[in-house]
């Protein structure tokens, strides 16, 4: 306080209170506890010191005190300065969890916050302490690299009467720099330290493998890259895991270099590896073993409706029952055994169509995707038209417009043309089958003209 009263030959401060402010309760992790001491020089007092690291690695609660001996005719402060490390962040008033024999007013921070002073309220010869407990938060914590977090800390009996302003020009505005520190004999300064809980120079880094049902999956290859380094291969056991030891913190590439069979594999994706991330899992997808059927007239129109079933020639026996052409012509049989022998029947089209001359046929050692397989069949009453068109602006034949017909549906196709239209405005297209809804699509515009 900057007011002081005499009081039996004491100097002393108006009032001595502890100030505290609440913070959020602390996770346990590494503790370095009360005990760890010393005397301050020239016989004036002891110092103490604990910390506590939250087990996440991401704060220090730190805990100091300092205590005078009684000195008779010696009137003196009890002084705590701490500098705070760049792995920490900057600390304000909000980083003080409780203090005991400290005014708020006796406490100063640096601009940057990189130094603190505390000083007691309390000025006189008799015995007394203060103490604090601050929290200094790890930037970007946890922080792996460091195996222990320091503090440096000097405990300090200052034994003049005039306060830190007055004496030090001590101010929370003040750089650190021009800070003048209390008496050097009345000093005694030291470095603490506790161990960092996120420590992890090395990191062991497991991948997980799983395939169809999420069940484990053996035979899956994995290599770590880092700059030009690269870690592996390691390949997952009956267990799915693939174990990558001594792996130094820090970012890399994750690639699956041998995919199991059977399986899609994944693209090459980028991971942190941490003391907080040690592993990845990941789930490929069973590749297909499938048929495509395809049902088709002879101007490879779909035909919807036309029924098939399938013949496993390995087994001897039917899979299903029977399976119909949807509306673009085609039907897929999934779940099919790769390696096997299977043989296609048609059973029945559309009664507007005759069976072609194929109804049956096989697929020999069926491999992993979709296999497709074409039935040509006959629309019946076929017949043909020739379809005229003419291309004008309203007024005006216009050559150079070209044409084309094109199927509908869900999969449409170019079924004739091109054509092109002559200085009357006309072209035509011949021998187009009867009875089929098309499109007619016009390609390209005669010069100077734009599609409408």
């Amino acid at each position: 306080s900057d007011e002081e009263v005499l009081n039996g030959g004491e100097i002393v401060s108006p009032e001595i209170r502890e100030s505290s402010s609440v913070m959020a309760p602390m996770a346990l992790g590494t503790q370095e506890t009360p005990g760890n001491s010393g005397n301050i020089s020239s016989g004036y007092g002891t110092y103490s010191w604990s910390a506590i690291a939250s087990s996440d690695g991401k704060y220090v609660d730190w805990t100091l005190s300092v205590s005078q001996v009684s000195m008779a005719n010696t009137s003196r402060f009890q002084v705590i300065e701490i500098k705070i490390p760049t792995v920490f962040s900057a600390i304000t008033t909000a980083n003080i969890i409780s203090s005991n024999g400290i005014n708020s007013g006796d406490m100063y921070f640096s601009a940057d916050g990189r130094t603190a002073t505390f000083w007691s309220s309390y000025y006189g010869p008799n015995a007394a302490s203060i103490s604090i407990t601050i929290r200094t938060n790890v930037v970007n914590g946890p922080n792996t690299t460091l195996e222990n977090f320091t503090l440096p800390f000097t405990p300090a009996i200052h034994n003049y009467s005039q306060s830190p302003r007055t004496l030090y020009g001590i101010s929370n505005s003040a750089a650190a720099a021009v800070w003048t520190r209390p008496l050097p004999k009345a000093l005694t300064g030291t470095t603490i330290s506790v161990k960092n809980p996120g420590y992890a120079p090395y990191v062991t880094y497991t991948v997980t493998k799983t395939g169809a049902g999420g069940t484990a999956l053996a035979g899956a290859s994995f290599t770590l890259k880092q700059g030009t380094t690269t870690i592996g291969p390691i390949t997952t056991g009956s267990d799915g895991k693939a174990v990558f030891n001594n792996v130094t913190a820090g970012t890399y590439t994750l690639t699956e270099t041998v995919v199991p069979e059977g399986y899609d594999g994944k693209p090459p994706q980028v991971v942190e590896i941490s003391s907080t991330n040690t592993g990845i899992s990941i789930a490929n997808t069973l590749k297909p073993v499938e048929i495509k059927i395809v049902s088709q007239d002879q101007s490879d129109f779909p035909i919807q409706g036309a029924v098939y079933r399938l013949y496993n020639i390995t087994t001897k026996s039917y899979v299903g029952n029977t399976y119909t052409t949807l509306a673009d012509g085609s039907v897929t049989i999934t779940g099919l055994t790769k390696g096997n022998n299977y043989r296609i029947e048609q059973v029945s089209v559309p009664t507007e169509y005759t069976a072609g001359t194929v109804t049956s046929q096989e697929i020999l050692d069926l491999q992993y995707g979709t296999t497709p397989i074409t039935f040509n069949n006959i629309k019946n009453s076929y017949s043909t038209v020739n379809i005229n068109l003419k291309k004008t602006n309203t007024t005006t034949n216009l050559q150079g417009g070209v044409f084309e017909i094109w199927s509908t549906g869900t999969n449409p196709q170019r079924m004739y043309g091109p054509v092109t239209t002559v200085d009357n405005g006309n072209a035509s297209f011949s021998n187009v089958l009867n009875g089929v809804k098309y499109e007619v699509r016009q390609i390209t515009t005669p010069t100077n003209y734009l599609v409408v």
